[in-house]
């Protein structure tokens, strides 16, 4: 293994001591940012991402994972399958299974029911961050060969190193210099998150960026297109905390399907993922034959970590891009899908919820079965002298033994304590239980105390229907962008006289006939399914499924640091 450089004046690669001249393929290369810090990656068979792994749909795949890290166990999740049948294949550390030790091997095998774009990644300590992730594809038997691209987007801090102290029930970051925390305030006003990451990567190549001025000389990743073919693209957001919004210039983008669930198609000219979130698109390669830049760009304001590959139309010259992107103004908007906000200038929003599935697909009442109904409040509370995340009031605490198969052995239930319920905080083991053939409705709120990031919410061992989201009232409601609290959506009713600083777990639609599954205005028949849901601060999401699938699963923020380090986590079953 040895350390290469990229010279400043070429940007070919060379090896540090190496007096023979001899260039370095870039794609032997694990380039990252392009920094020249030294820092420790955990990575999938040598490679950032890990392999894509293509499979077709029916077919059982068996995974054989040796972990081969000095001292820390792993696990791996298979991002949006649901496992019917083999729960213990779920890949969540303390929760399906005992983690992966060093020098141990686990074979996972499972059956692929549908077709769609999935990925794999760590599932214990925040070993996502670390490098631990890749492309999982799921194609059709009888699917015509298309052509395509997979672009993976991550966020990348290429100084920290994790320390993971599991058994003590400590999570640290630690900096060289020390402590780098520091809240970063989205476009929309809200708070992303209080954790740096220093750039972002498109399928392991990215630079790292002062403003607009590249700092380093990373060979970026390049996606080759010919004229007048149309490319599928599918788009994953693996990352650790941050919101991209992607596009491409020049070129107007057509979705087809999210989180592996096809839909209506539309154009937009820009698409928002949130952290597990995916989306397939078509672009059609109908302009002039030149470069044109790929954007992943944050929502972030004070510290932007835009990444950036390049589309490559065949014989146009390698180099980079001059092209930039469409201009939105509010005279001519762009328009952008899943927004997680209602409003920003110059922006026409197509909101997650307002996307339907291709033919009619009824979603599950009250007929279907017993109906249950849940408020859970995601977000933050101060406990213990720290900031922690939290379910309806609770900092969950993980099993210390395989709680899917070893439940006789699960201590610290939230049942077992009486400091647990209304506007109470507590922490404890975080349980929600259902009786097979309920009909479950969710209702995620992002609602009271330190509404201030937006949360990706995603559940294991099931894809279910996305009802409704509801929003803040509007930019216009906010005070400043620097308050704790911006104001939550009057739907919901936190049933506390002091609203802004509500914990808000004993929560109720504000209007009566809401309750119980009658929300006015939903799809029942053409509600998109998903397995990962944007949360927006100061609002809600509504999802709803039949509970036909035995397990148990988690239910969590996808924002590593939220979930892994804060306890933002529940378990359902």
């Amino acid at each position: 293994m040895a350390k290469v450089y990229i010279n400043s004046t070429d940007r070919k690669l060379f090896t540090y001591g190496d007096t023979t001249g001899a260039t370095v393929d870039p794609g032997r290369v694990i380039l990252a940012d392009g920094s020249d810090h030294d820092r420790v990656l955990f990575t999938v068979n040598k490679t950032l991402p890990g392999p894509e792994l293509v499979v077709f749909q029916g077919q059982e795949v068996k995974v054989r994972v040796k972990n081969s890290l000095v001292g820390t166990e792993t696990s791996i999740h298979w991002h949006g399958l649901e496992m019917r049948g083999t729960p213990w294949m779920d890949g969540a550390a303390f929760v399906t299974q005992c983690p992966i030790l060093p020098g141990q091997t686990f074979t996972y095998k499972f059956k692929v029911p549908r077709a769609g774009t999935f990925f794999y990644h760590a599932h214990s300590g925040m070993q996502i961050s670390m490098g631990v992730y890749g492309a999982l594809i799921v194609k059709k038997k009888d699917e015509v060969e298309a052509a395509e691209h997979v672009v993976m987007i991550q966020d990348y801090n290429n100084r920290f190193t994790f320390l993971d102290l599991h058994t003590q029930g400590l999570y640290g970051i630690f900096y060289p210099g020390g402590a780098n925390f520091f809240p970063v305030r989205q476009i929309d006003g809200t708070i992303s998150s209080v954790m740096e990451m220093t750039s972002s990567l498109i399928n392991g190549r990215g630079r790292i960026m002062n403003g607009a001025n590249d700092v380093t000389l990373t060979p970026l990743t390049v996606f080759t297109v010919v004229t007048g073919t149309v490319y599928r693209l599918r788009i994953i957001n693996t990352a650790t905390i941050l919101q991209y919004v992607f596009s491409i210039d020049g070129h107007k983008l057509t979705v087809l399907s999210v989180d592996g669930n096809d839909v209506k198609p539309f154009e937009t000219d820009r698409v928002v993922l949130h952290t597990g979130e995916r989306c397939d698109v078509t672009i059609q390669a109908n302009q002039p034959v030149k470069n044109y830049w790929v954007r992943a760009e944050t929502l972030r304001i004070e510290r932007q970590n835009h990444v950036y590959a390049i589309l490559r139309y065949s014989g146009a010259n390698i180099e980079d891009p001059t092209t930039v992107p469409t201009t939105c103004t509010i005279e001519n908007p762009c328009t952008v899908f899943n927004c997680p906000f209602l409003t920003f200038p110059g922006w026409s929003c197509k909101s997650m919820d307002s996307v339907e599935t291709p033919s009619a697909d009824p979603v599950p009442t009250a007929d279907d079965g017993p109906f249950k109904e849940f408020f859970v409040n995601t977000g933050f509370m101060f406990y213990g002298g720290k900031m922690v995340g939290q379910m309806n009031g609770v900092n969950n605490i993980m099993p210390k033994v395989s709680a899917l198969t070893q439940p006789n052995d699960v201590t610290g239930t939230c049942d077992q304590f009486s400091d647990c319920g209304a506007e109470k905080m507590c922490t404890c083991t975080h349980v929600i239980s259902v009786n097979m053939g309920d009909v479950v409705q969710l209702n995620f709120l992002n609602n009271g105390l330190f509404a201030i990031a937006h949360h990706s919410v995603h559940t294991h061992g099931y894809i279910f229907r996305l009802l409704k989201i509801g929003n803040r009232l509007s930019n216009a409601s906010w005070t400043s962008p620097n308050d704790v609290n911006l104001g939550d959506n009057e739907d919901v009713d936190c049933r506390s006289a002091q609203r802004a600083t509500a914990v808000c777990n004993n929560a109720t639609w504000a209007n009566p006939s809401w309750r119980n599954g009658n929300i006015p205005g939903i799809k029942m028949d053409h509600a998109v399914w998903k397995d990962t849901v944007t949360v927006p601060a100061g609002g809600y999401a509504v999802i709803r499924f039949k509970a036909d699938n035995h397990g148990l699963w988690m239910v969590h923020c996808h924002m590593e640091l939220h979930s892994t380090a804060m306890g933002l986590v529940a378990l359902f079953k």
